[in-house]
């Protein structure tokens, strides 16, 4: 229970502002999207109805359907019962808890505890995990991969295959199967030998997400991205220049003011403004990448072996 416990208290340090402060998560989809999702999915449940529909936008759009809505995802208990500002940020606190705590978790098979501690730390506190803050989604899914990689290496016990399925079927219910494949891939990264285990799982928990994934196929299919041109899925793509973000801070320009770095003509995106605002790892995350790679080097050189 330690790891839990730090891992919240660090939690709480970061949202606090959000919990005591008065201050609120609002920036992109927070406002826009997912307030009044959660709205939308607190007025179905009180009036005991299943959330299948939002009748309140453009006539008429499907609610269970959109994923992003997140209706049967565990944080829609907090950010549609609670007043949402709070319930969104204890939900940022809870995903942020369960990240640093599996993040420990998984590097302590490869390295000491003081060691895991920081480096799970680090994690936490990576532009990448506190940008995500505003991506709940992503965040919630996200926090479930350390512990994806770490069920993945359990040997011989028949609650592996049925404990991974969950937390698929869990990321894809947060509202961002992306996570799913992340989580997939880091498994089969550090433990090679389950790739077998990690294919039914993964098949078993998108068959117990269908009810939520099979319509959200459905949805897609109509969407105006499913139709869109090559160039504009390629504009939501990661150019490999912008890798250089990982380690260096802003090298093609300003988030929120000229000249935007999505602008720039080798980093060029579809809007001015980021979904994670900061993509870097932060100066602990990468003095501490030497020695990550070295315990994961000789943890795959053995299962290899």
């Amino acid at each position: 229970m330690r790891p839990f416990a730090a891992a919240l208290v660090l939690a709480l340090v970061i949202v606090g502002a959000p919990l005591w402060g008065g201050a609120r998560f609002f920036y992109r989809d927070v406002s826009r999207q997912y307030e009044p999702l959660a709205h939308q999915l607190s007025q179905a449940w009180g009036r005991g109805d299943a959330p299948l529909w939002n009748a309140s936008t453009q006539g008429g759009v499907p609610l269970l359907a959109n994923l992003h809505a997140g209706a049967l995802a565990p944080h829609a208990l907090l950010t549609a019962t609670a007043p949402f500002h709070l319930g969104y940020a204890w939900a940022v606190a809870l995903a942020l808890t369960i990240l640093g705590a599996g993040m420990f978790r998984l590097l302590r098979d490869f390295v000491g505890p003081r060691e895991s501690a920081v480096g799970a730390a680090a994690v936490v506190l990576s532009g990448v995990m506190l940008g995500a803050t505003s991506y709940l989604p992503f965040l919630a899914g996200l926090s479930l991969v350390p512990w994806q990689a770490r069920l993945c290496r359990v040997e011989r016990s028949r609650l592996v295959v049925p404990g991974l399925a969950l937390l698929f079927a869990a990321q894809i219910f947060e509202g961002d199967p992306s996570t799913a494949v992340m989580g997939g891939l880091a498994s089969l990264a550090l433990t090679p030998r389950a790739a077998l285990r990690v294919g039914a799982s993964a098949g078993l928990g998108a068959l117990v997400a269908m009810v939520q994934l099979g319509p959200a196929w459905d949805l897609f299919a109509v969407s105006s991205r499913a139709a869109g041109s090559a160039e504009a899925q390629l504009a939501w793509s990661l150019h490999p220049l912008r890798l250089v973000e990982l380690v260096v801070r802003l090298p093609w320009g300003q988030l929120l003011q000229e000249p935007y770095f999505t602008r720039y003509e080798l980093a060029a995106g579809p809007d001015a403004q980021p979904f994670l605002l900061d993509h870097g790892w932060g100066t602990v995350a990468v003095l501490l990448l030497p020695l990550g790679l070295v315990g994961v080097t000789r943890c795959v050189g053995r299962d290899w072996g």
